[in-house]
């Protein structure tokens, strides 16, 4: 790890070996060690010096958490409720190196998850998240830096850390929600194609930590701008292509909106139906109160609703299969056991796609997936499974375009 200027693969591959090394309770002063150095390179202006600190201390709180989280859960200069290894390591989140930044992102991820963790936590967490916090709305809002470059790293590491809280299984971010949602939606636009891809990465995770919120106030704007990024082609001045992350996060949108939806299984509102009471007229009082006049009245979607824009997304997800086949695969699959019965009608099109675009293991376990969501078409894949194989394996739909195995021997031939 001293070398510099070596490759991201490498130090990754050698941080994991040093993971699996920490692991027991005999290798504690090692660990210990190893965070000390660690958080020193932290602060180190060199990038090289940066990402194998982080990568180091990622591997180690993967590993040896308790160790781990004896060595980090330190308050300098006695400040309570604050860490040794968070106030080191949010600098190092606005590193010129994206790579850098993803992976201290990565790491903060694991340290969070170790801190808050109620096996071991013993004092309260709320004043190192509102830490973190803040951070994520300085790089929103921070207009006073010098470059572009440092304001686009800024709002990247935001993103990348609300992604952190995001997941973390508290409510802390639940009265910020609205906050959150906003701050990551006004950077859709932004030109810089590298923040762009973590929108799109970040939407399904706010839909899954608050569907009801999310799909009352951001399903609309959220889904369109998913679509169009799964379905336009990068441009020739980026090399950044949208489309493979877009369908995941499309897949897993619908998935985290609809399971919400009556425990978890989707019902297009479509109509609603409530209780009427009507109250007994003073002249009426023998008449039963008690009774009820259920009356049925139409819900217009709006534009931004899953059901309404089941055809389009269907649509979208069979045009992918030729170009970002793995990922448009997934979708579908996870869109499907979302809606579940309710995309019955769209299942025949998807599936004759999905067997156009090859066999594949991929494929394989999506219409494992599939065929659990739609038991009614579980026949149908398994008898269209069997007859590509057999395509496969014998350039034959059929064993009978060979030969019928009840009048004829395939030794008779000539």
């Amino acid at each position: 790890l001293k070398a510099a200027n070596v490759e991201f693969e490498f130090l990754s591959e050698v941080t994991r070996a040093v993971g699996k090394m920490a692991m027991g309770s005999a290798n504690v002063d090692y660990v210990e060690s190893e965070i000390t150095r660690a958080v020193e390179w932290l602060k180190k202006e060199r990038s090289d010096r940066r990402l194998a600190a982080v990568l180091t201390l990622k591997t180690l709180a993967q590993n040896a958490p308790a160790a781990f989280y004896s060595k980090i859960n330190q308050s300098p200069m006695g400040q309570e409720g604050t860490n040794v290894f968070i106030t080191h390591l949010l600098p190092v989140l606005m590193d010129p190196q994206p790579i850098v930044r993803v992976c201290a992102a990565d790491a903060l991820a694991e340290c969070l998850k170790v801190i808050v963790d109620p096996t071991r936590k013993h004092h309260s967490t709320t004043r190192l998240l509102c830490q973190v916090y803040s951070f994520i709305l300085k790089g929103f809002k921070d207009e006073s830096l010098s470059s572009q470059a440092e304001a686009v790293a800024a709002k990247h590491a935001s993103l990348l850390v609300l992604g952190d809280l995001v997941d973390l299984p508290l409510d802390f971010i639940l009265p910020r929600f609205d906050e959150a949602c906003q701050s990551a939606l006004s950077l859709k636009d932004h030109p810089k194609a590298l923040l762009r891809l973590e929108v799109i990465r970040l939407v399904p995770r706010l839909a899954r930590r608050s569907p009801g919120p999310f799909r009352r106030r951001y399903l609309g704007t959220s889904l369109e701008y998913v679509m169009s990024a799964a379905k336009n082609l990068p441009s020739q001045r980026s090399a950044v292509d949208h489309r493979p992350t877009a369908y995941i996060a499309l897949g897993q949108l619908v998935l985290a909106v609809c399971e919400h939806e009556s425990g978890g299984c989707y019902v297009p509102p479509t109509t609603l139906q409530f209780d009427d009471l009507i109250e007994a007229d003073n002249s009426k009082k023998d008449k039963d109160t008690s009774k009820t006049n259920r009356r049925t009245v139409p819900y217009h979607m709006k534009a931004g609703d899953i059901h309404s824009n089941m055809s389009n997304i269907f649509m979208l997800v069979r045009g992918g299969l030729g170009s970002i086949r793995t990922e448009a695969l997934h979708c579908g699959a996870d869109i499907i056991e979302a809606l579940g019965p309710y995309a019955e009608p769209f299942s025949d099109s998807l599936l004759d796609s999905m067997f156009e675009s090859g066999l594949s293991e991929d494929l394989i376990s999506c219409l494992r997936s599939i065929a659990g969501s739609l038991p009614t078409k579980a026949y149908d894949i398994e008898n269209r499974l069997l007859k590509e194989l057999s395509l496969s394996l014998a350039g034959t739909f059929s064993v009978k375009d060979i030969c019928d195995p009840l009048f004829a021997s395939p030794y008779d031939i000539g």
